[in-house]
């Protein structure tokens, strides 16, 4: 099948037959993202538990920015500490 079905397509009816795609559903993709223990390799694929850090990895260095995602820089020390307080009241309700 060509690469390019689309093209092809509409360059064999002359225009008169187009592509067209509908989204699905979204779905839960397995792994954590901010993992940076995940090794990822060039042309390998990525385990299952690895996909999340998989696709934020290869769609921030598609965008131009840094692999690393670090919620100290979007935050001033107040706001963090009061975060991880709500953090752990909410891990001593669970």
């Amino acid at each position: 099948m060509c690469p390019h079905a689309c093209v092809c397509v509409c360059r064999v009816s002359q225009g008169q037959a187009f592509c067209q795609s509908v989204f699905d559903h979204w779905q839960i993709v397995p792994g954590d993202p901010l993992d940076k223990s995940v090794v990822l390799r060039p042309l390998e694929p990525a385990p299952v538990g690895a996909l999340a850090r998989e696709f934020m990895v290869k769609t921030r260095r598609r965008k131009g920015m840094s692999d690393d995602v670090s919620i100290n820089r979007f935050f001033d020390d107040p706001m963090l500490l009061m975060l991880a307080k709500q953090d752990a009241e909410l891990g001593a309700i669970l």
